[in-house]
């Protein structure tokens, strides 16, 4: 509310002694007092405030409630020869008067300040004049006068204008809290207050409910202000999707927001039965992975059995499982079934259990146990994170034992100075942290990523093992007159060792010939090591040879692919394209666009998510997370193309083929 304008003192006196006493001139300092008399002043005269507004009107803005007026009134007639500056409204609100009679508001006492209006004067407000008066309480009588405001002062005020306020429709009550019973959902809210009202008192309310399709509206036979409501009769274990709304006598809300809820059964109703199991194989053991059944049972469930029995066989084999109680239906749950036999198959599944009551056995899921491997595969690795290079001759093959031939550190990386660890992601941290290039721990840390690594692939890969053990350090073997040199910091390195990790589906062999240095000598003496060393290096020396597998993607300038020609892994295609291992048939990846590629094979879309998935700045996959250290910037990893060859990793794969 704004304080009417104060009157300029200064100028009413001068106008006053003027007008009554005449002027005190000094004319060449001579002194004449000049009376003049009110016949001598008719041409000075005292200005007066303007006239007051007319024709006052009160209605109410288009598409508004009832808290908002819409004030019209035709602009004074005599404004009193000065200029209006603004106009003030004064309001009075008639507390209590809920009769419905605003023309008693006029005749209350107006003790309020004026209040100063919004009106635009010389555009909207030349002889007509509107402007809005909000923050007015509904369904409340109101009388309103107006008046205008010149230099001079506030103008004599229009005759009150008396209306009353509207109440408009309540606003949604609160989202609904539900609580669950046996076959009831329980429904409690908070009732709108104040201005959500409407003006108007609360009459009533519906509630509605679904589990799915149409609304069922509760029966509305008596009217009732509780703020609660029980639903019953519901099916139990199904979720229902509940709402509720506001009645008055201007009319009902809209509905409040949704709440979820599912009712329960009683204490000894049975859990429903888990998942059906996912299993991974190994020697002489089963692992099973399970989803814990959603359950709506006020018991918890205590217990899970799990039974098996060979495929064909009578009898199940069951064995209780000491599992902690969660009933989360995100929550994995697993067992290892040991002392099985090899190359069998079994039928197995899992029920849950409460104190009181057992579930139905879920689904069965029949597999193999470890498949003994009858043939060995040889895959040259140029650096520890090339092999998904050549992934898809790898993927989903226990029965070939799995030798992976390592050239090098990857030492000489830079990201052994500066890590691109990306920490908060998902992304594992170097192990040890690397502390320059060509550092042993820089060495380790490219170790412990690659078996890392390999370790995760196999949880999902029935021909990879999930465990490696280190054999220690072998060698040195022959050089057969080939110079081994490696170039770190200084000279001539030359190293014929290599480092050993063994299990019963895969082993690592891994030298150190020099990152950037590796030559194809140097990569043919090393796979002829490997291939002539097995027993000494701890591998099964009875299985037949297979393959020999380049996972050493290599391209100049063959279109359509990624642009690669790194010189690491150019030995290994010029040792493999020139030198028959007589291993079997030896395939390397290059671009599927050069002339001697022959074979195209695809990673399967489960194992490439297996390693490259990612989720926003999550990263998932085992090589995002184990190698992402090994990248920086955006996006800090290295991207996995799951149609094409326009990333260094990529699931469609060409090789050329030598000596099938």
């Amino acid at each position: 509310m704004q304080v009417v304008a104060k009157v300029d003192s200064m100028r009413v006196l001068e106008m006053r002694l003027w007008a009554r006493w005449g002027a005190l001139l000094v004319v060449a300092g001579v002194l004449t007092l000049l009376l003049a008399g009110a016949a001598q002043s008719d041409d000075v005269k005292p200005s007066t405030g303007p006239e007051a507004p007319a024709s006052v009107t009160v209605s109410y803005p288009t598409g508004t409630s009832g808290s908002q007026l819409l004030l019209s009134w035709t602009a004074p007639t005599s404004t009193g020869d000065t200029q209006i500056l603004r106009y003030e409204y004064l309001s009075n609100d008639l507390v209590g008067n809920d009769d419905g009679n605003a023309e008693t508001a006029a005749a209350d006492d107006y003790s309020r300040r004026w209040r100063s209006l919004s009106v635009r004067l010389g555009l909207d407000c030349t002889r007509k004049c509107t402007a809005v008066v909000s923050d007015l309480r509904q369904s409340r009588a109101y009388a309103f006068k107006i008046r205008a405001i010149t230099q001079i002062g506030a103008g004599a005020p229009s005759m009150p204008t008396a209306v009353r306020t509207t109440a408009s429709i309540p606003s949604a009550p609160s989202q609904p809290t539900l609580t669950a019973r046996d076959g009831t959902l329980d429904v409690a809210w908070v009732a709108p207050t104040g201005t959500s009202t409407g003006g108007l008192a609360i009459s009533d309310y519906d509630v509605r409910w679904r589990a799915a399709g149409q609304w069922i509206e509760a029966p509305d036979t008596v009217h009732s202000t509780a703020v609660k409501y029980s639903i019953m009769g519901l099916q139990n274990c199904l979720p229902y999707s509940v709402q509720v709304r506001a009645q008055s006598p201007r009319g009902v809300s809209k509905w409040s927001s949704t709440a979820k809820g599912t009712p329960t059964g009683p204490s000894t109703a049975s859990p429903k039965a888990p998942s059906q199991p996912t299993t991974v194989r190994g020697d002489r053991w089963l692992r099973l992975t399970w989803h814990a059944p959603a359950t709506c049972a006020n018991a918890p469930i205590t217990d899970y059995d799990v039974r098996w029995r060979v495929v064909g066989a009578a009898a199940w084999v069951t064995h209780s499982d000491d599992v902690s109680p969660d009933t989360s239906a995100d929550l994995k749950r697993s067992r290892t079934i040991t002392n099985l036999n090899n190359s069998t198959l079994y039928e197995v599944q899992v029920r849950a259990a409460t104190n009181s009551a057992e579930s139905p056995w879920s689904i069965a899921i029949t597999t193999a146990t470890f498949i003994k491997p009858n043939k060995m595969s040889y895959i040259v690795v140029p650096h520890p994170d090339d092999e998904m290079q050549a992934w898809s001759l790898i993927e989903d093959s226990p029965d070939n034992y799995q030798v992976f031939i390592v050239m090098t550190r990857g030492e000489q990386t830079s990201y052994c100075s500066s890590p691109g660890h990306d920490a908060g992601t998902g992304e594992a941290a170097p192990d040890p942290w690397p502390t320059g290039k060509w550092t042993s721990t820089c060495e380790e840390a490219r170790e412990s990523s690659f078996l890392d690594f390999l370790e995760g692939m196999g949880a999902t890969d029935d021909g990879l093992p999930t465990d490696y053990t280190y054999r220690g350090k072998k060698g040195p073997f022959g050089a057969g007159g080939i110079t081994i040199c490696r170039y770190d910091s200084g000279g001539c390195i030359s190293d014929r060792t290599a480092d050993v990790w063994t299990s019963a589906l895969a082993s690592v062999v891994w030298f150190n010939l020099g990152d950037g240095d590796l030559t194809k000598e140097e990569v043919t003496w090393a796979i002829k090591a490997v291939r002539d060393n097995r027993s000494l290096l701890g591998i099964n020396s009875t299985l037949p040879n297979h393959n020999l597998i380049g996972a050493s993607y290599w391209n100049k300038n063959y279109t359509g692919c990624f642009v690669y020609p790194h010189g690491d892994h150019r030995a290994v295609h010029e040792a493999l394209w020139h030198s028959d291992f007589n291993v079997g048939y030896q395939a390397v990846a290059s671009c599927e666009s050069d002339p001697d590629v022959s074979r195209t094979e695809w990673v399967t879309y489960a194992h490439f998510d297996d390693a490259f998935d990612t989720s926003g700045s999550t990263r998932l996959g085992e090589h995002v997370v184990h190698y992402g250290w090994l990248q920086s910037g955006n996006p800090g990893y290295w991207r996995g193309d799951y149609s094409g060859q326009d990333e260094l990793f990529h699931r469609k794969q060409g090789f050329w083929v030598r000596f099938p």
